[in-house]
């Protein structure tokens, strides 16, 4: 008698269960489907006219005519920048720098090694 009940049980919750699963598959279908018609109906011609738009722009003479002036314009200006601002800055820098190794890094450097080498020196020397 547990056995049949058993098994009833079980039929019943699969069923159940079954029951679920195929509203969940129905719900996420019907959304996949409208979200399928909406761009078909709405985004994609929306995309279309803009990128029409775009290129109808890009093909016009004047505004070839425009972007280039602009995009030339913009070329001097950041040429301007770099000989005027960024070359010359850079070459105080690159010279700091010089100087600095120069005059710190270089006898730093042979003060270390002298101590070096006379650690070694009178290393094996006492040996």
């Amino acid at each position: 008698m547990r056995f049949y009940f058993l098994v009833v049980s079980a039929v019943i919750v699969s069923f159940a269960a079954a029951g679920f699963f195929d509203d969940a598959i129905g719900t996420v279908s019907n959304g996949a489907g409208h979200a399928v018609n909406w761009v078909k109906d709405t985004a994609a011609p929306a995309v279309g006219g803009a990128v029409s738009s775009a290129a109808n722009a890009v093909v016009d003479p004047d505004n070839h005519k425009a972007v280039k002036d602009w995009v030339v314009d913009k070329a001097d200006k950041v040429s301007n920048f770099t000989t005027d601002t960024v070359v010359p800055g850079a070459k105080h820098v690159g010279g700091k720098i010089a100087n600095f190794t120069t005059e710190e890094v270089v006898p730093g450097a042979k003060r270390v090694g002298g101590a070096i080498a006379d650690t070694v020196d009178t290393t094996f020397r006492e040996n």
